[in-house]
Protein backbone atom coordinates (compact mmCIF):
# COMPACT_ATOMS: atom_id res chain seq x y z
CA UNK A 1 0.00 0.00 0.00
CA UNK A 2 1.19 3.27 -1.02
CA UNK A 3 2.57 5.73 1.60
CA UNK A 4 2.20 9.03 -0.12
CA UNK A 5 3.36 13.22 0.15
CA UNK A 6 2.98 14.95 3.13
CA UNK A 7 1.39 18.22 1.74
CA UNK A 8 2.02 21.64 2.84
CA UNK A 9 -0.96 22.02 5.25
CA UNK A 10 -0.85 25.88 5.84
CA UNK A 11 0.06 25.00 9.77
CA UNK A 12 3.57 24.16 9.26
CA UNK A 13 5.93 24.45 6.24
CA UNK A 14 6.84 20.94 5.64
CA UNK A 15 7.90 19.14 2.50
CA UNK A 16 5.30 17.55 -0.49
CA UNK A 17 7.48 14.17 -0.47
CA UNK A 18 6.45 10.42 -2.49
CA UNK A 19 8.29 8.42 0.88
CA UNK A 20 7.80 5.42 -1.78
CA UNK A 21 9.30 6.46 -4.80
CA UNK A 22 12.81 5.97 -4.79
CA UNK A 23 13.70 8.93 -6.77
CA UNK A 24 12.07 11.56 -4.31
CA UNK A 25 13.93 9.82 -1.54
CA UNK A 26 17.05 10.55 -3.18
CA UNK A 27 16.05 14.11 -3.70
CA UNK A 28 15.16 13.80 -0.05
CA UNK A 29 18.57 12.83 0.93
CA UNK A 30 20.54 15.12 -1.63
CA UNK A 31 18.79 18.43 -0.69
CA UNK A 32 18.68 17.76 3.24
CA UNK A 33 21.25 19.89 4.57
CA UNK A 34 23.17 18.83 7.77
CA UNK A 35 20.55 19.49 10.75
CA UNK A 36 20.90 19.17 14.40
CA UNK A 37 18.85 15.98 15.95
CA UNK A 38 19.07 13.67 18.83
CA UNK A 39 21.22 10.44 18.66
CA UNK A 40 21.72 7.10 20.62
CA UNK A 41 25.13 6.17 21.13
CA UNK A 42 25.57 3.14 21.50
CA UNK A 43 28.17 3.31 24.12
CA UNK A 44 26.44 5.86 26.26
CA UNK A 45 23.27 5.19 27.90
CA UNK A 46 22.29 9.46 27.75
CA UNK A 47 21.06 10.91 24.40
CA UNK A 48 23.36 14.30 23.51
CA UNK A 49 22.53 16.84 20.63
CA UNK A 50 25.13 16.45 17.32
CA UNK A 51 25.47 18.06 13.85
CA UNK A 52 25.21 14.97 11.47
CA UNK A 53 25.16 14.54 7.65
CA UNK A 54 22.57 12.18 6.11
CA UNK A 55 23.35 9.18 4.24
CA UNK A 56 21.22 6.55 2.72
CA UNK A 57 22.41 3.53 4.25
CA UNK A 58 22.08 5.49 7.98
CA UNK A 59 18.31 6.34 7.66
CA UNK A 60 14.91 5.06 7.04
CA UNK A 61 12.05 6.58 5.09
CA UNK A 62 9.98 7.57 8.39
CA UNK A 63 13.03 8.89 9.83
CA UNK A 64 13.90 11.26 7.02
CA UNK A 65 10.31 12.20 7.52
CA UNK A 66 10.77 12.42 11.09
CA UNK A 67 14.06 14.65 10.57
CA UNK A 68 12.39 17.11 7.97
CA UNK A 69 9.66 17.59 10.39
CA UNK A 70 12.55 18.31 13.44
CA UNK A 71 11.02 15.88 15.17
CA UNK A 72 13.46 13.54 17.90
CA UNK A 73 14.53 10.77 15.71
CA UNK A 74 13.82 8.54 18.98
CA UNK A 75 10.06 8.52 17.55
CA UNK A 76 8.31 10.38 20.56
CA UNK A 77 5.84 11.42 18.07
CA UNK A 78 5.17 9.04 15.17
CA UNK A 79 4.24 10.77 11.22
CA UNK A 80 0.10 9.57 12.21
CA UNK A 81 -0.25 11.75 14.91
CA UNK A 82 1.01 14.96 13.72
CA UNK A 83 -2.46 15.70 12.09
CA UNK A 84 -1.22 16.17 8.79
CA UNK A 85 -3.02 15.22 5.51
CA UNK A 86 -1.66 12.12 3.54
CA UNK A 87 -2.33 12.37 -0.38
CA UNK A 88 -2.17 11.42 -3.50
CA UNK A 89 1.15 13.48 -5.56
CA UNK A 90 4.45 12.53 -6.67
CA UNK A 91 7.44 14.68 -6.12
CA UNK A 92 7.75 18.28 -5.29
CA UNK A 93 9.76 21.14 -6.25
CA UNK A 94 8.79 22.88 -2.93
CA UNK A 95 12.03 24.05 -0.97
CA UNK A 96 13.14 21.49 2.45
CA UNK A 97 12.53 24.53 5.14
CA UNK A 98 11.79 23.50 8.10
CA UNK A 99 10.51 25.92 10.90
CA UNK A 100 11.96 25.10 14.05
CA UNK A 101 9.60 26.88 16.10
CA UNK A 102 5.37 26.15 16.56
CA UNK A 103 3.51 29.18 16.11
CA UNK A 104 0.63 28.81 19.28
CA UNK A 105 -1.67 27.85 16.43
CA UNK A 106 0.21 25.22 15.34
CA UNK A 107 0.92 23.63 18.82
CA UNK A 108 -3.36 24.23 19.52
CA UNK A 109 -3.89 22.28 16.59
CA UNK A 110 -1.59 19.01 17.96
CA UNK A 111 -2.67 19.51 21.25
CA UNK A 112 -6.28 19.74 19.96
CA UNK A 113 -5.50 16.53 17.43
CA UNK A 114 -5.12 15.06 20.92
CA UNK A 115 -8.37 15.50 22.14
CA UNK A 116 -9.95 14.15 19.53
CA UNK A 117 -8.68 10.92 19.87
CA UNK A 118 -9.39 10.80 23.47
CA UNK A 119 -13.08 11.70 22.12
CA UNK A 120 -12.83 9.10 19.84
CA UNK A 121 -11.71 6.32 22.60
CA UNK A 122 -14.57 7.68 24.44
CA UNK A 123 -12.72 9.42 27.11
CA UNK A 124 -12.79 13.39 27.52
CA UNK A 125 -11.76 15.34 25.06
CA UNK A 126 -8.80 17.17 26.40
CA UNK A 127 -5.13 16.86 24.99
CA UNK A 128 -1.50 18.55 25.42
CA UNK A 129 1.86 19.11 24.23
CA UNK A 130 5.26 19.74 26.15
CA UNK A 131 7.27 22.26 24.16
CA UNK A 132 11.03 22.79 24.83
CA UNK A 133 10.84 26.72 25.05
CA UNK A 134 14.33 27.22 23.67
CA UNK A 135 13.82 24.82 20.56
CA UNK A 136 10.13 25.40 20.46
CA UNK A 137 9.96 21.62 19.69
CA UNK A 138 7.44 19.32 20.74
CA UNK A 139 8.95 16.75 23.17
CA UNK A 140 5.99 14.38 23.75
CA UNK A 141 1.96 14.83 23.55
CA UNK A 142 -0.59 13.38 25.27
CA UNK A 143 -4.36 12.64 25.45
CA UNK A 144 -7.12 12.48 28.72
CA UNK A 145 -6.88 8.73 29.25
CA UNK A 146 -9.47 8.34 32.40
CA UNK A 147 -12.07 6.05 30.68
CA UNK A 148 -11.78 3.24 29.10
CA UNK A 149 -13.71 0.18 27.20
CA UNK A 150 -14.23 -3.11 28.96
CA UNK A 151 -13.35 -6.35 26.71
CA UNK A 152 -17.22 -6.66 24.88
CA UNK A 153 -18.72 -3.55 25.65
CA UNK A 154 -16.72 -1.54 23.27
CA UNK A 155 -19.54 -0.95 20.87
CA UNK A 156 -22.71 -1.85 23.19
CA UNK A 157 -25.51 -0.13 21.35
CA UNK A 158 -23.06 1.53 18.61
CA UNK A 159 -21.39 4.17 21.31
CA UNK A 160 -18.41 2.75 23.21
CA UNK A 161 -19.37 2.16 26.73
CA UNK A 162 -16.93 4.01 29.24
CA UNK A 163 -15.61 2.48 32.38
CA UNK A 164 -12.93 4.20 34.54
CA UNK A 165 -10.17 2.86 34.46
CA UNK A 166 -7.50 6.01 35.93
CA UNK A 167 -9.39 9.11 37.28
CA UNK A 168 -5.49 10.99 37.63
CA UNK A 169 -4.83 10.07 33.92
CA UNK A 170 -5.73 13.66 32.40
CA UNK A 171 -3.34 14.65 29.57
CA UNK A 172 -1.90 17.23 31.63
CA UNK A 173 -0.96 15.24 34.50
CA UNK A 174 -0.03 12.41 32.21
CA UNK A 175 2.81 14.50 30.79
CA UNK A 176 4.44 15.77 34.28
CA UNK A 177 4.86 11.80 35.07
CA UNK A 178 6.13 11.26 31.12
CA UNK A 179 8.81 13.79 31.98
CA UNK A 180 9.79 12.83 35.17
CA UNK A 181 10.00 9.11 33.42
CA UNK A 182 12.15 10.20 30.42
CA UNK A 183 13.62 13.62 31.45
CA UNK A 184 17.83 11.99 32.17
CA UNK A 185 17.82 9.74 29.23
CA UNK A 186 16.58 12.83 26.85
CA UNK A 187 18.09 15.44 28.49
CA UNK A 188 15.42 17.43 28.49
CA UNK A 189 15.80 20.90 29.75
CA UNK A 190 13.97 21.37 33.34
CA UNK A 191 10.46 21.38 33.85
CA UNK A 192 10.94 25.95 34.38
CA UNK A 193 12.00 25.78 30.46
CA UNK A 194 9.22 23.97 29.37
CA UNK A 195 5.46 24.63 28.47
CA UNK A 196 2.97 22.63 28.27
CA UNK A 197 -0.23 23.59 25.84
CA UNK A 198 -3.39 22.23 26.96
CA UNK A 199 -6.74 22.75 25.43
CA UNK A 200 -8.55 23.35 28.45
CA UNK A 201 -7.90 25.26 31.69
CA UNK A 202 -6.44 22.54 33.86
CA UNK A 203 -8.10 21.13 36.66
CA UNK A 204 -7.44 21.59 40.26
CA UNK A 205 -5.49 17.89 39.98
CA UNK A 206 -3.86 19.20 36.80
CA UNK A 207 -2.84 22.50 37.84
CA UNK A 208 -1.00 21.26 41.57
CA UNK A 209 1.14 18.86 39.65
CA UNK A 210 1.96 21.50 37.40
CA UNK A 211 2.47 24.07 39.79
CA UNK A 212 4.57 21.87 42.23
CA UNK A 213 7.15 20.71 39.59
CA UNK A 214 7.48 23.94 37.69
CA UNK A 215 6.27 23.64 34.06
CA UNK A 216 4.53 26.82 32.30
CA UNK A 217 1.45 26.21 30.98
CA UNK A 218 -0.52 28.09 27.92
CA UNK A 219 -4.40 27.33 28.22
CA UNK A 220 -6.45 28.04 25.08
CA UNK A 221 -10.31 26.93 25.90
CA UNK A 222 -11.50 28.09 29.62
CA UNK A 223 -13.51 25.44 31.69
CA UNK A 224 -15.75 27.64 33.96
CA UNK A 225 -16.41 24.72 36.41
CA UNK A 226 -13.84 22.79 37.29
CA UNK A 227 -11.36 24.59 35.32
CA UNK A 228 -8.37 26.53 38.12
CA UNK A 229 -8.99 29.85 36.38
CA UNK A 230 -13.17 29.19 36.37
CA UNK A 231 -13.69 32.62 37.08
CA UNK A 232 -12.43 33.93 33.39
CA UNK A 233 -10.37 36.83 34.89
CA UNK A 234 -6.84 35.02 35.81
CA UNK A 235 -7.78 36.35 39.59
CA UNK A 236 -5.86 33.61 41.71
CA UNK A 237 -5.88 35.73 44.90
CA UNK A 238 -8.00 33.65 47.09
CA UNK A 239 -5.04 31.00 46.96
CA UNK A 240 -2.76 31.04 49.51
CA UNK A 241 0.53 33.16 48.71
CA UNK A 242 2.36 30.69 47.43
CA UNK A 243 0.31 28.39 45.24
CA UNK A 244 -1.06 31.99 44.35
CA UNK A 245 2.05 33.32 42.98
CA UNK A 246 2.96 30.26 41.18
CA UNK A 247 -0.12 30.22 39.09
CA UNK A 248 0.48 33.81 38.07
CA UNK A 249 4.44 33.18 37.18
CA UNK A 250 3.82 29.44 35.52
CA UNK A 251 0.35 29.99 34.18
CA UNK A 252 -0.70 32.35 31.32
CA UNK A 253 -3.88 32.18 28.68
CA UNK A 254 -3.60 32.55 24.91
CA UNK A 255 -4.54 35.05 23.13
CA UNK A 256 -7.71 33.90 21.15
CA UNK A 257 -8.03 36.27 17.73
CA UNK A 258 -11.09 38.57 18.00
CA UNK A 259 -11.66 37.51 21.09
CA UNK A 260 -9.25 37.79 23.98
CA UNK A 261 -6.04 38.96 24.55
CA UNK A 262 -2.92 36.94 25.99
CA UNK A 263 -3.01 36.87 29.67
CA UNK A 264 0.03 35.63 31.51
CA UNK A 265 3.79 37.00 32.23
CA UNK A 266 4.76 38.64 29.48
CA UNK A 267 7.82 36.06 29.16
CA UNK A 268 5.49 33.10 28.06
CA UNK A 269 6.16 31.16 25.13
CA UNK A 270 3.50 32.77 22.96
CA UNK A 271 3.04 36.25 24.87
CA UNK A 272 3.30 37.66 21.65
CA UNK A 273 1.49 35.06 19.24
CA UNK A 274 -2.63 34.09 19.17
CA UNK A 275 -4.19 30.81 18.61
CA UNK A 276 -7.54 31.38 15.64
CA UNK A 277 -11.17 31.69 17.47
CA UNK A 278 -12.15 28.43 15.13
CA UNK A 279 -9.39 26.64 16.85
CA UNK A 280 -10.16 27.79 20.74
CA UNK A 281 -14.00 27.09 19.66
CA UNK A 282 -13.13 23.33 19.02
CA UNK A 283 -11.20 22.66 21.67
CA UNK A 284 -13.92 23.90 24.02
CA UNK A 285 -16.62 22.57 22.11
CA UNK A 286 -15.25 19.37 21.66
CA UNK A 287 -14.78 18.87 25.61
CA UNK A 288 -18.37 19.96 25.91
CA UNK A 289 -19.72 17.42 23.47
CA UNK A 290 -17.10 14.14 24.73
CA UNK A 291 -18.35 14.80 28.91
CA UNK A 292 -21.82 14.36 27.70
CA UNK A 293 -21.21 11.25 25.70
CA UNK A 294 -19.13 9.95 28.54
CA UNK A 295 -21.97 10.96 31.25
CA UNK A 296 -24.40 9.18 28.95
CA UNK A 297 -22.41 5.63 28.11
CA UNK A 298 -20.63 5.39 31.45
CA UNK A 299 -20.94 1.94 32.90
CA UNK A 300 -18.34 2.33 35.89
CA UNK A 301 -20.20 4.09 38.54
CA UNK A 302 -20.75 0.48 40.16
CA UNK A 303 -23.11 -0.79 42.18
CA UNK A 304 -25.16 1.16 45.22
CA UNK A 305 -23.76 -0.80 48.33
CA UNK A 306 -27.19 -2.73 48.58
CA UNK A 307 -26.57 -4.49 45.92
CA UNK A 308 -23.11 -5.46 46.90
CA UNK A 309 -21.34 -9.38 48.43
CA UNK A 310 -18.86 -8.47 51.16
CA UNK A 311 -15.56 -9.38 49.60
CA UNK A 312 -14.58 -11.48 52.49
CA UNK A 313 -17.30 -13.83 51.81
CA UNK A 314 -15.90 -15.03 48.19
CA UNK A 315 -14.24 -18.20 48.03
CA UNK A 316 -10.22 -17.55 48.91
CA UNK A 317 -9.83 -18.64 45.23
CA UNK A 318 -12.30 -16.58 44.03
CA UNK A 319 -10.70 -15.22 40.92
CA UNK A 320 -11.60 -11.47 41.76
CA UNK A 321 -10.34 -12.09 45.43
CA UNK A 322 -7.20 -13.78 44.51
CA UNK A 323 -6.71 -10.80 42.04
CA UNK A 324 -7.31 -8.28 44.62
CA UNK A 325 -5.08 -10.05 47.11
CA UNK A 326 -2.21 -10.60 44.43
CA UNK A 327 -1.99 -6.80 43.85
CA UNK A 328 -2.26 -5.73 47.94
CA UNK A 329 -1.73 -8.65 50.07
CA UNK A 330 -2.69 -6.54 52.84
CA UNK A 331 -6.33 -6.29 51.93
CA UNK A 332 -9.07 -7.50 54.46
CA UNK A 333 -6.58 -7.28 57.65
CA UNK A 334 -8.37 -4.87 59.18
CA UNK A 335 -12.31 -4.76 59.04
CA UNK A 336 -14.14 -1.85 60.62
CA UNK A 337 -17.42 -1.74 62.96
CA UNK A 338 -18.74 1.01 60.85
CA UNK A 339 -17.07 1.85 57.74
CA UNK A 340 -16.76 5.72 58.49
CA UNK A 341 -15.46 4.98 62.15
CA UNK A 342 -11.86 4.07 61.84
CA UNK A 343 -10.36 2.51 64.93
CA UNK A 344 -6.69 2.67 65.71
CA UNK A 345 -5.44 -0.34 64.50
CA UNK A 346 -5.84 1.40 61.09
CA UNK A 347 -4.04 4.44 62.51
CA UNK A 348 -1.28 2.30 63.59
CA UNK A 349 -1.23 0.64 60.24
CA UNK A 350 -1.12 3.76 58.24
CA UNK A 351 1.97 4.91 60.76
CA UNK A 352 3.51 1.62 59.73
CA UNK A 353 3.35 2.58 56.00
CA UNK A 354 5.15 6.11 56.39
CA UNK A 355 7.91 4.74 58.28
CA UNK A 356 9.06 1.77 56.17
CA UNK A 357 8.47 4.31 52.70
CA UNK A 358 11.67 6.82 53.22
CA UNK A 359 10.84 10.10 52.27
CA UNK A 360 7.26 9.27 52.97
CA UNK A 361 5.04 12.11 55.04
CA UNK A 362 1.71 10.65 54.10
CA UNK A 363 -0.24 7.57 54.22
CA UNK A 364 -3.94 6.98 53.17
CA UNK A 365 -6.08 4.25 53.47
CA UNK A 366 -9.78 2.71 51.40
CA UNK A 367 -12.30 1.48 53.41
CA UNK A 368 -14.81 -0.21 51.48
CA UNK A 369 -18.74 0.29 52.51
CA UNK A 370 -18.61 -3.48 54.26
CA UNK A 371 -15.37 -1.88 56.88
CA UNK A 372 -12.74 -3.97 54.84
CA UNK A 373 -9.28 -2.56 54.38
CA UNK A 374 -9.16 -2.87 50.73
CA UNK A 375 -6.03 -0.70 49.89
CA UNK A 376 -3.98 2.17 51.36
CA UNK A 377 -0.53 3.41 49.95
CA UNK A 378 2.02 5.96 51.00
CA UNK A 379 3.56 8.60 49.79
CA UNK A 380 6.30 7.36 46.65
CA UNK A 381 8.16 10.71 46.27
CA UNK A 382 10.87 7.93 44.96
CA UNK A 383 9.08 7.66 41.83
CA UNK A 384 7.72 10.93 40.90
CA UNK A 385 7.66 14.18 42.82
CA UNK A 386 3.82 13.74 42.20
CA UNK A 387 3.41 10.31 43.38
CA UNK A 388 1.76 11.52 47.06
CA UNK A 389 0.27 8.68 49.06
CA UNK A 390 -3.92 9.53 47.50
CA UNK A 391 -2.60 9.67 44.12
CA UNK A 392 -0.88 6.55 44.13
CA UNK A 393 -3.98 5.04 46.19
CA UNK A 394 -6.81 6.32 44.21
CA UNK A 395 -4.69 5.19 40.62
CA UNK A 396 -3.86 2.10 42.34
CA UNK A 397 -7.70 1.17 42.87
CA UNK A 398 -8.86 2.16 39.68
CA UNK A 399 -6.28 0.22 37.53
CA UNK A 400 -7.05 -2.91 39.77
CA UNK A 401 -10.50 -2.73 39.55
CA UNK A 402 -10.52 -2.07 35.73
CA UNK A 403 -8.44 -5.02 35.09
CA UNK A 404 -10.52 -7.73 37.23
CA UNK A 405 -13.91 -6.17 35.31
CA UNK A 406 -11.95 -6.76 32.25
CA UNK A 407 -11.09 -10.09 32.90
CA UNK A 408 -13.98 -12.75 32.04
CA UNK A 409 -13.17 -14.96 34.82
CA UNK A 410 -12.94 -12.62 37.58
CA UNK A 411 -15.61 -9.74 35.82
CA UNK A 412 -18.92 -10.75 37.57
CA UNK A 413 -17.38 -10.93 41.06
CA UNK A 414 -15.83 -7.85 40.99
CA UNK A 415 -18.61 -6.16 39.68
CA UNK A 416 -20.87 -7.81 42.74
CA UNK A 417 -17.90 -6.78 45.45
CA UNK A 418 -15.80 -3.88 44.44
CA UNK A 419 -17.64 -1.01 43.40
CA UNK A 420 -17.36 2.85 43.26
CA UNK A 421 -14.61 4.76 45.75
CA UNK A 422 -17.44 7.11 46.10
CA UNK A 423 -19.39 4.37 48.24
CA UNK A 424 -16.32 4.01 50.77
CA UNK A 425 -14.30 6.29 53.02
CA UNK A 426 -10.68 7.56 52.52
CA UNK A 427 -8.80 7.88 55.77
CA UNK A 428 -5.72 10.22 55.65
CA UNK A 429 -3.11 9.19 58.14
CA UNK A 430 -2.30 13.52 58.47
CA UNK A 431 -4.89 15.93 56.61
CA UNK A 432 -3.37 17.59 53.73
CA UNK A 433 -0.94 20.64 54.12
CA UNK A 434 -2.60 23.78 52.88
CA UNK A 435 0.17 25.82 51.31
CA UNK A 436 1.76 22.96 49.45
CA UNK A 437 0.40 22.66 45.57
CA UNK A 438 0.57 18.75 46.02
CA UNK A 439 -2.51 19.33 48.48
CA UNK A 440 -4.41 21.14 45.48
CA UNK A 441 -3.59 18.75 43.49
CA UNK A 442 -4.62 16.10 45.76
CA UNK A 443 -8.17 17.26 46.76
CA UNK A 444 -8.53 17.99 42.74
CA UNK A 445 -7.97 14.08 42.25
CA UNK A 446 -10.29 13.38 44.88
CA UNK A 447 -13.17 15.51 42.96
CA UNK A 448 -12.20 13.07 40.26
CA UNK A 449 -12.34 9.84 41.87
CA UNK A 450 -15.91 10.66 43.04
CA UNK A 451 -16.68 11.93 39.56
CA UNK A 452 -19.85 13.68 41.49
CA UNK A 453 -21.84 14.06 44.54
CA UNK A 454 -20.96 11.83 47.38
CA UNK A 455 -24.15 9.51 48.05
CA UNK A 456 -23.77 9.98 52.20
CA UNK A 457 -21.67 12.61 53.40
CA UNK A 458 -22.35 12.20 56.70
CA UNK A 459 -20.20 10.59 58.90
CA UNK A 460 -17.88 12.22 56.22
CA UNK A 461 -16.19 10.20 53.39
CA UNK A 462 -12.97 12.01 53.27
CA UNK A 463 -11.50 11.62 57.11
CA UNK A 464 -8.17 12.39 58.63
CA UNK A 465 -6.29 11.28 61.90
CA UNK A 466 -4.35 14.31 62.75
CA UNK A 467 -4.27 17.97 61.86
CA UNK A 468 -1.85 18.82 58.61
CA UNK A 469 1.72 19.01 59.62
CA UNK A 470 1.94 23.06 58.20
CA UNK A 471 -0.73 24.46 58.55
CA UNK A 472 -4.34 24.35 59.96
CA UNK A 473 -7.36 22.64 59.11
CA UNK A 474 -8.88 25.93 58.93
CA UNK A 475 -6.34 26.89 56.02
CA UNK A 476 -7.69 23.77 54.29
CA UNK A 477 -11.07 24.43 54.16
CA UNK A 478 -9.97 27.65 52.95
CA UNK A 479 -7.83 26.47 49.84
CA UNK A 480 -11.43 24.04 49.23
CA UNK A 481 -13.74 27.17 49.55
CA UNK A 482 -11.21 29.35 46.26
CA UNK A 483 -11.22 25.95 44.13
CA UNK A 484 -14.12 25.86 40.87
CA UNK A 485 -17.58 25.21 41.80
CA UNK A 486 -17.24 21.35 40.59
CA UNK A 487 -14.81 20.76 44.41
CA UNK A 488 -16.64 22.90 46.50
CA UNK A 489 -19.88 22.60 45.23
CA UNK A 490 -20.80 19.08 43.38
CA UNK A 491 -18.76 17.28 45.25
CA UNK A 492 -18.87 19.08 48.55
CA UNK A 493 -15.29 18.19 49.35
CA UNK A 494 -15.34 17.91 53.72
CA UNK A 495 -12.51 16.70 55.10
CA UNK A 496 -13.27 15.87 58.80
CA UNK A 497 -11.10 14.52 61.54
CA UNK A 498 -11.99 10.72 62.89
CA UNK A 499 -14.18 10.71 65.88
Amino acid sequence: MQENALKNTGHDKVISLDVTSSQCYQQALADLRPIVHRASDKNDAHVRERHQPITQPELSRREVLRRLLGLPTAGLLGVGSLGLSMGLGGCSSTPLAITPKLSAENAALRALDMAKLAAQAGTFGVGGVLIDNASGRVAHALSNQVMGSLTGDELRGGQIQAFTQDPTAHGETGLVRWYFANAAALQLPPPEQMTIVTTLDPCAMCTGALVATGFNVAVIAEDAYAGINWGGQQNFSAFPEHIRQSLERQFSYLAIESVRAFAGRAQGLYARDSVSAKTARACSNLFTESVQKVRLSSSGAGLNPTQLIDPISLPIDNPARKGWHRAFPDAFSIRLNHYRQPDNALRNYLEKLVQDMPGSRNAVAFIDSFGNLLMASPDRFDSSPIATAFMNLTQAYAKLRFDLMNDPLSRSPAESSFTAPRYGTFVFLHAPDPEDPLTLKDLGAYGSTLEGAIPISSPSHFQFYSPPQKGTVRQLKALIAAMPPFYNQLVNIDPQPVT
